[in-house]
């Protein structure tokens, strides 16, 4: 009753993305998804290693990593955006 069907979005897609600012949104959108991945695949993997490999770094590391992980991301986003701006900036280091 409040949902359109599947059908009759699949038709209109065309339209919406014909709507001007769209597509140039959409662009910047997977820009910033792309560097955020690319980050996040980096940094954890030269963090995991150093955890997983140094028993040190395990020590040192791993009650920061479970307070973080630990804590609903939600409550973090209003931190990001004050540090780092309402830009792309903040949307990257968020993700």
């Amino acid at each position: 009753m409040f949902l359109s069907p599947p059908s009759r979005v699949f038709t209109s897609l065309s339209a919406v993305f014909e709507t001007r600012g769209v597509p140039a949104a959409l662009r910047l959108t997977f820009f910033e998804l792309a560097v955020a991945f690319v980050l996040s695949v980096i940094i954890g993997l030269v963090i995991g290693l150093a955890v997983g490999l140094q028993p040190f770094a395990r020590r040192s590391f791993m009650p920061i990593i479970l307070l973080i992980y630990a804590t609903p991301q939600i409550t973090i986003l209003p931190l990001f955006i004050l540090y780092f701006g309402i830009g792309a900036a903040s949307k990257i280091a968020f993700a």
